[in-house]
This record gives structure tokens, sequence and C-alpha cells, in this order.
């Protein structure tokens, strides 16, 4: 028998609403990517048909997530769209996004959603190259979509 790895990244599902203690964890870890863009009472009081997915150092501790995924939960035949993923700066290259991707898409697949849509910030290159190399194509750039008037790159993987 092979011994435990206890160093290996946890994924988990989340369910809304989130916990305070979630929210507070979720909140924290996106500060990263977009200090100011979503508060504290967004992570609160979000609910609807999201899916919600983070990786953790260990099983059961939300305080230690490193990264998460929050996208849209689609119907039968939709598209799935990714709305947040958030990486610790310090857990980058880990292959903690790629792990995080591939159980949305999972998810995506068995809802029989027809695509992946997403937006990113256009001079977000690490991110774009990341996206490239998870098979989403470019589809447009869309001038200042951002609050900050920054633009953001519209990207697709079509799944059927």
């Amino acid at each position: 028998m092979l011994p435990k790895d206890d160093n290996r990244p946890h994924l988990e599902n989340f369910t809304l609403p989130l916990s305070d203690a979630a929210a507070r964890n979720f909140f924290r870890l996106d500060q990263f990517i977009a200090p100011g863009c979503w508060s504290l009472q967004d992570w609160q009081l979000l609910r609807g048909d999201y899916f919600l997915c983070a990786v953790s150092k260990k099983q059961g501790t939300e305080d230690s997530l490193f990264g998460a995924l929050l996208g849209v939960d689609p119907v039968q035949g939709e598209v799935g769209h990714l709305l947040k993923l958030v990486m610790h700066p310090e857990m980058r290259r880990q292959g903690g996004a790629n792990t995080l991707l591939e159980h949305y898409l999972g998810h995506l697949r068995s809802k029989g959603a027809r695509s992946l849509y997403l937006e990113v910030a256009a001079k977000n290159f690490q991110a774009i190259s990341f996206y490239r190399k998870s098979g989403l194509k470019d589809l447009c750039v869309k001038k200042k979509f951002y609050q900050s008037g920054e633009d953001a790159l519209s990207m697709e993987l079509l799944l059927i």
C-alpha cells in the first residue's frame, strides 16, 4: 500500500449560500486577482445557478484555500460561463488551475453543455496562455469591459 500524500491538493465543491467562514476565505483569495471588484458581501450573498469549487492544502480546511473556480451551472444544452479562476500567487504553476478547469469541464460535459465561454483581462497574458493551452480559442476583444476601463478578451471552448 502506498503512503498517503498529505501535501496533494484537495478538490472540493461548495454549495450556496456559502457559510460566513467560506465567504471570507473566497473573498481573501479573490483579492489576489481583482482587489475591490467583489466585496465580502458579494460572496456572502452569492445565490443561484453557480458552480463553485476550490483546491485546498487539506481536506475540510477552508482556511487553506489556494485556488477557486466560479462558473455558471448551465441547464442541458446551454453554455457554461467561467466567471472566476483564482490561484494564490505562491501556488501558481503547480497544477491547481488545471485541476479546477478540468473539474468544471467535466461538470459541463455531464450537464450536456455545448461550450465554455469566458472573458479574461486582455493584459493578463499568463491567464490567456493557460486558457489557450487548455484549448480555448479567442473570439473577440471587448473594449472597456471591466469597471477599471480595461479591455477583455472573450474566449470559447466547444464541448460537443
